[in-house]
């Protein structure tokens, strides 16, 4: 279910208010592995108009956590295709499609 924080907000898109910077539409991702061989997360990031904003993160229409200040959030996500929503605190949003192909 998508969530954010704002009661009487419509929804609507607009990238001149907040922005992905990461990951570009139909990435196509490996998930990167340490020396060890131990699995990484993939650092995604957002940008917002307004400093003091909040942003809610969600993968497939399902809630992970909130960011405010700065926007990056890494995730470990197992091999699929995926759809970032992110919603503001006022109800803009924006998402990406991409891709995680397999660890690399």
């Amino acid at each position: 279910e998508l969530h954010y924080n704002c009661q009487d907000c419509q929804t609507s898109t607009n990238e001149d208010i907040m922005n992905i910077v990461y990951p570009n539409n139909l990435s196509e991702i490996y998930i990167p592995i340490d020396l060890k061989g131990d699995t990484l997360g993939v650092v995604f990031k957002a940008k917002h108009k307004d400093e003091n904003a909040i942003i809610f993160w969600h993968i497939n229409d399902e809630f992970y956590t909130s960011t405010k200040n700065i926007h990056e959030q890494s995730f470990t996500l197992p091999k699929g295709k995926y759809k970032l929503t992110l919603i503001d605190n006022k109800g803009n949003s924006i998402n990406r499609n991409f891709i995680i192909l397999s660890e690399h």
